[in-house]
């Protein structure tokens, strides 16, 4: 049986890396908007915007819904 997860990936450095798994696709989206607002907090990036799967500051993106297949 196929199976689909959900990972968060911060793309804030040069080196990308996950932040969290999930098995649901509401889960991750709601993971990504709590990132977007610890990155407006921590690091005062005020200009974030959600645009899908995807968080930009400016026209960079800084974290991403990846999907991935299990087998």
């Amino acid at each position: 049986m196929l199976k689909i997860i959900y990972g968060i990936s911060d793309k804030t450095s040069d080196c990308p890396f996950y932040i969290d798994f999930y098995q649901k696709e509401k889960d991750a989206l709601v993971a990504l908007e709590k990132q977007m607002d610890y990155a407006r907090m921590e690091f005062g990036m005020s200009e974030l915007y959600i645009s899908g799967y995807k968080v930009f500051h400016k026209e960079r993106v800084i974290f991403s819904v990846d999907k991935f297949k299990l087998k």
